[in-house]
């Protein structure tokens, strides 16, 4: 059995989570299905009638937390069994729809004019083009990491920061999150997308 299928196999059968995981130290149960993976945007105020498309959503971990607090949510991957984890793991959520693609630069199905889209952890050019083609004129992007050159990526591929926070002790297990950077290097960016011109 990998990993994959252990994940399905817990969530099928452990009725609460949490209570699981006190009682668990592996890393990939803790990663993929700690609740406090919520906290990193738990504190934002989204706007309930929006759409939010979610880049790299892996196997869950934060998906949930956005079906609870807008109206639609696309969850897109590049990795059909971290999908497959998604779907059993949200099948309660009918605001969600999860899409494997082959490349985040390409990802066909995806419409466009979302009001928000997240990134959180690896930060590439490809999922910046996805969300800079997804998201409508001056919808807001949400980057969750730690990579030192992503402000500068962001800007070079036409995004305007308008908030920073700092998340503590990292940007994966946030307890707190706070706009001082406190010894933190986990940052969390509410970035918009530029108008774009005819």
């Amino acid at each position: 059995m990998d990993i994959y299928d252990e994940l399905i196999n817990i969530i099928n059968t452990e009725p609460d989570l949490e209570e699981f995981l006190t009682h668990e130290s592996k890393w990939e149960y803790l990663y993929n299905l700690s609740h406090i993976r919520q906290n990193v945007y738990d504190w934002y105020d989204f706007d309930p009638e929006s759409d939010l498309l979610e880049i790299g959503a892996e196997c869950g971990a934060v998906t949930g937390l956005f079906t609870e607090r807008v109206r639609e949510v696309v969850a897109v991957d590049v990795d059909e069994r971290k999908c497959i984890v998604n779907r059993v793991r949200n099948k309660k959520a009918e605001n969600l729809s999860i899409i494997q693609v082959e490349s985040y630069d390409k990802a066909d199905g995806v419409k466009n004019g979302f009001e928000y889209a997240s990134i959180i952890g690896e930060l590439s050019e490809e999922k910046l083009l996805l969300a800079e083609k997804s998201l409508r004129d001056k919808g807001l992007l949400l980057v969750a990491g730690d990579d030192p050159k992503a402000e500068a990526l962001l800007t070079e591929k036409g995004f305007l920061i308008k908030d920073k926070y700092f998340a503590s002790p990292d940007y994966i297990f946030p307890l707190e999150i706070r706009r001082d950077e406190n010894k933190s290097s986990s940052y969390i960016y509410i970035c918009e997308k530029r108008v774009t011109l005819a």
